[in-house]
C-alpha cells in the first residue's frame, strides 16, 4: 500500500469513529448511590420492558428503600437529539442492572447544550428496591 492510501484509510476511520462510535457516549447519567446494597443485588425483574413510576403513582414510601439517584442529560457533544423517554429507559437498564427493582422519575426539565443554543432534556430519577415481593406495575 502506499502511504497515500494509508493516510486516506486513517481519515476515514477517524472520521467513522467520530460520528458513528461516540453516538453511544452522547448521555452523561451522574449516579448518587443513596444505599450500600446499589450494586450488590441481583435483579428481581427484566430490564427489557420500561416501566417507571411518576408523581402521580409513586409507591408508598414505606414499601420500598432508595438505592440511588440518577441525574441524566446529553453530553455538550451530542450530534442527535435524545428524548427524555430515551434518557428514562437508559437509567432504568441501568438501575436494574444494579439490583434496582423499579425507578420514579422525579422531575424532567430542560437545559441548554454547549454553545448550539437548543435546550435538551435534564431528567432526576430514583432507583428503588421494594422491601417484600415487586408489585405488578
Amino acid at each position: 500500500m502506499k502511504a497515500g492510501s494509508i493516510n486516506g484509510l486513517l481519515v476515514i476511520l477517524v472520521l467513522f469513529h467520530i460520528f458513528i462510535g461516540c453516538a453511544s457516549m452522547d448521555l452523561k447519567v451522574d449516579t448518587l448511590p443513596v444505599s450500600n446494597d446499589y450494586g450488590r443485588l441481583a435483579p428481581r425483574v427484566s430490564a427489557d420492558k420500561c416501566a417507571y413510576y411518576v408523581k402521580d403513582n409513586v409507591p408508598d414510601a414505606s414499601t420500598y428503600t432508595v438505592l440511588a439517584q440518577y441525574v441524566v442529560q446529553e453530553t455538550s457533544t451530542v450530534i442527535t437529539a435524545r428524548s427524555s423517554q430515551t434518557m428514562i429507559c437508559h437509567v432504568y437498564r441501568e438501575a436494574i442492572k444494579a439490583g434496582a427493582d423499579a425507578i420514579i422519575v422525579d422531575d424532567i426539565g430542560t437545559t441548554g447544550v454547549g454553545g448550539y443554543g437548543r435546550t435538551t432534556p435534564i431528567v432526576k430519577i430514583r432507583a428503588i428496591r421494594f422491601k417484600g415481593d415487586v408489585p405488578k406495575q
